[in-house]
């Protein structure tokens, strides 16, 4: 089996090497799989749903999880619905739609594992201390490697730091 973390970096280091539980539970509690019986858009749901379906339910699929099939309208596009475990009374149960039509086999098992393995709010983009990005740029530009070659060259010539240019010989 292909690792297909490798081919998703945001997901590298979170669903794919660390459960996405917490405490124990869950944060998904449903996926629902939505498919057409004649459809060519739903071939690969078909096949995944004959072929990978019964052994990812047995080895993957964590307790407390289930996988619901559902035939949708003649013709329709199939898709994976993704129903987080919250409060039972909450009014807004968080839920997201995965389209997959016209997708093979695989791919809707990788989808499905994305899914399984995520959390119900969305991700938040982590950066160093030292990449900060403001909202106001800066009048002279971004700092290139060129300019810092034109320092550098500009040093080892003697030439006083003022006035240079990076194009200059």
């Amino acid at each position: 089996v292909f690792p297909f973390f490798f081919c998703f970096p945001s997901f590298a280091l979170g669903s794919y090497l660390v459960p996405m539980s917490r405490r124990g539970v869950w944060a998904v509690s449903e996926l629902l799989l939505r498919y057409c019986d004649k459809g060519g858009s739903s071939k690969g749901v078909r096949e995944f749903m004959r072929d990978v379906l019964p052994e990812f339910k047995e080895k993957e699929l964590p307790q407390g999880m289930q996988i619901t099939t559902r035939r949708t309208r003649y013709f329709g596009h199939p898709t994976l619905a993704v129903k987080f475990a919250e409060h039972e009374d909450a009014k807004n149960k968080r839920r997201y739609v995965v389209p997959l039509r016209n997708l093979d086999s695989e791919t809707v098992l990788m989808h499905v594992r994305r899914a399984r393995d995520t959390l119900p709010y969305p991700h938040s983009k982590l950066r160093p201390a030292s990449r900060r990005v403001g909202a106001n740029r800066s009048l002279q530009g971004v700092w290139t490697s060129a300019w810092q070659r034109a320092v550098n060259l500009a040093e080892s010539r003697g030439v006083e730091r003022g006035g240079f240019s990076p194009k200059a010989p």
